[in-house]
């Protein structure tokens, strides 16, 4: 039986009688209890940690995972195992696992129902070098925008190295400007966190949108993040730039990289990017065919040794001799002779 007992701060939640529980357990019979009322206390007590909105947005993708298999708990292993059925393939797949285990230990330490899958492990995924879009591709893209608003989302984008949430929750508040400096004020997975800004963007961010708002509609409604996300994608699509992973993460992804290209330092690049650790960011960024082709150009050994073009001075390799029985074998010719002990000089 699950009770609730009054706390302290007097707020009322949920928590199993451990005596009951035990009971329950013993005797094989566990009462179950709707996933509508965990979910919604879920949801409170998260909202209660201050959780961002991305975060939040990944627990009702999770909790919206759960009771299409479910409308009650606890259940048993090979139904929330059916909770990951799908094409959700490498760390999206991950991603959930990892929503639906912290779910289920809640859950647990809450209501005193048992966790269904405590030992169930997400398979590590391959990671897959994201899009870096080319100086003539990006001169597709900013060609196909056409519009002011569209204009300014890509530029924001390639300029700062934003996430998509980001930008939706960016008004006219976050834009600070000062004498030396302009920045935006950005409102991200890590907290707050101040981004510096180009002047042409920032003047077009001021030209956008009301008084409040940036991104406003035609009809003057503010927009909503899918809306932007699918603007973004549908700009690409005319500018010929199309596959599996393009969207707005492929502008942010360029972003990062050509500040490395060009000199940057990872550890600001973190700070740019929001991310919490410095590893994040150094899986995050990766170099390109021509950056490693010309890293190997000029940092490879036989480069460094003065080895790696056609016709420099190296030295003479064994020539390949081919046996009666058609095993390659090499040839080594002796370079140096040397000359017979002295049999006196062994006597002595």
């Amino acid at each position: 039986m699950v009770v609730r007992r009054k706390l302290k701060n007097d707020s009322l939640f949920p928590r199993a009688d451990s005596r009951r529980t035990g009971s329950r357990q013993r005797s094989g019979r566990q009462r179950s209890v709707r996933m509508e009322d965990i979910a919604e206390t879920y949801r409170r007590e998260r909202r209660s940690q201050g959780v961002a909105p991305a975060t939040a947005r990944q627990d009702e993708w999770m909790l919206k995972k759960i009771m299409a298999v479910t409308d009650k708990l606890p259940i048993d292993r090979n139904t929330a195992i059916r909770i990951f059925d799908g094409s959700y393939r490498g760390t999206t797949r991950n991603q959930l696992i990892a929503l639906v285990k912290k779910f289920f230990a809640w859950v647990e330490e809450v209501y005193g129902i048992p966790h269904p899958i405590p030992s169930f492990r997400a398979v590590p995924a391959r990671r897959s070098q994201g899009r870096v879009l080319t100086e003539a591709e990006i001169r597709q893209l900013l060609a196909a925008a056409k519009k002011a608003q569209n204009l300014a989302l890509i530029m924001l984008i390639l300029d700062t190295g934003l996430r998509i949430g980001e930008v939706h929750s960016l008004t006219k508040r976050s834009l600070h400007l000062y004498d030396d400096r302009m920045e935006l004020e950005v409102d991200g997975k890590v907290g707050v966190r101040k981004v510096p800004v180009s002047p042409i963007v920032f003047e077009m961010l001021k030209a956008l949108g009301d008084d409040v708002h940036i991104w406003v509609s035609s009809q003057g409604n503010p927009i909503k993040r899918d809306t932007l996300q699918k603007r973004f994608r549908g700009i690409m699509k005319r500018a010929g730039l199309e596959g599996r992973r393009i969207g707005p993460h492929t502008a942010r992804h360029t972003s990062a990289t050509m500040f490395i290209r060009k000199g940057g330092h990872v550890v600001l690049l973190k700070d740019l990017l929001g991310h919490l650790s410095i590893e994040t960011t150094l899986e995050y960024i990766h170099m390109a065919a021509d950056d490693l082709h010309a890293a190997h150009a000029q940092y490879g050994i036989l480069a460094t040794m003065g080895l790696s073009e056609e016709g420099s001075s190296s030295p003479r390799l064994p020539t390949p001799h081919v046996t009666r029985s058609g095993a390659y074998v090499n040839r080594v010719e002796e370079q140096w002779i040397c000359p017979a002990p002295d049999a006196k000089a062994l006597a002595n």
